[in-house]
């Protein structure tokens, strides 16, 4: 017998594919296997992520939900306090006008027989008007006019008191202490414009022409006279010495010379006292004063005062 070892045409191939296709067959299983357990791997931990998303969305929902609730019950009370203070508000400003009200019903009668005490206490709810010319009330209130409603005020808040034609007038406000008190104040504060001056006033005189009126806070006749005589003491002083400097204290009475004291007015306890000047005996000397012709001069020009009141 003869053996060959040529391969017989087709020979591997009838050996080889069977063997291919086996293999074929199980990379197609074990890789569908694969991919199965692959995609359900992915879609359960998919379905995971998202049921982990769900459940954070909800928690945020929640809390969001309760944080509104929570919102809404503090506006709720905030409103409700809110509604309250407004009602409180109202009932405080109610009771303000109607303490204001009572207030301004308090309507001072002036008693012109207590302010000519000699020494009596200022009333702040009243101030003296003064004209070198007879003036009527109702030029003197055209003529405060523009000062009461700079001070804040209006007419119907104030009385002026005189006779007609007069030099003399005096303005009442009207009302309790607790709402004449601030009043006088915004008065007192605007007898001086914003710049610091003194704000003028002018009055039309029954004689037709214009006329200046002077306006003051309340003062007793003592003081009046305590200032009036300052006034022309000083004056005297400058006449007599020009060269020198003088300053007038006329709230407090006196007069000084370089900044020094040099004279004291001490007015009488009545208005039939005369006033008497009481000197620097030393600063006289030095300066060269003549204090007995200054005291002669003095009383001759306030004799005829003597016994009359001034308020």
């Amino acid at each position: 017998m003869t053996c060959s070892s040529e391969p017989t045409p087709g020979g591997h191939q009838a050996v080889f594919l069977p063997a291919l296709g086996g293999i074929a067959d199980a990379l197609r299983t074990e890789l569908t296997g694969q991919v199965d357990t692959a995609m359900r791997t992915f879609t359960e931990a998919s379905i995971q992520s998202i049921g982990r998303t769900i459940s954070t969305f909800e928690r945020t929902v929640n809390r969001r939900l309760e944080a509104s609730k929570q919102e809404m019950v503090d506006n709720r009370q905030r409103l409700t306090a809110s509604e309250a203070a407004q009602a409180a508000t109202a009932a405080s400003v109610e009771e303000v006008r109607r303490q204001l009200a009572m207030a301004e019903a308090q309507l001072p009668a002036m008693d012109l027989v207590a302010l000519a005490d000699w020494d009596r206490p200022p009333d702040p709810s009243v101030y003296t008007i003064g004209a070198p010319e007879l003036v009527a009330p109702a030029a003197v209130r055209q003529a405060i006019g523009p000062w009461i409603a700079d001070a804040g005020l209006t007419m119907d808040m104030v009385s002026v008191v005189g006779d007609a034609p007069s030099r003399k007038f005096h303005i009442q406000l009207l009302g309790g202490k607790d709402i004449t008190s601030p009043r006088s104040a915004a008065l007192a504060r605007h007898l001086k414009l914003p710049g610091g001056a003194w704000r003028s006033f002018t009055d039309l005189a029954a004689t037709g022409q214009n006329a200046p009126i002077y306006i003051n806070a309340d003062r007793s006749p003592k003081q009046v006279r305590t200032e009036l005589q300052t006034r022309r003491l000083h004056r005297l002083l400058q006449e007599w010495y020009p060269q020198k400097s003088f300053v007038g204290r006329r709230p407090k009475g006196r007069v000084l010379l370089n900044g020094t004291p040099l004279v004291k007015l001490e007015v009488g306890a009545s208005a039939d006292v005369a006033t008497k000047l009481v000197f620097n005996k030393q600063l006289v000397a030095v300066e060269g004063l003549d204090e007995a012709g200054l005291v002669k001069e003095f009383d001759s020009i306030f004799a005829e005062d003597r016994g009359i009141t001034w308020g």
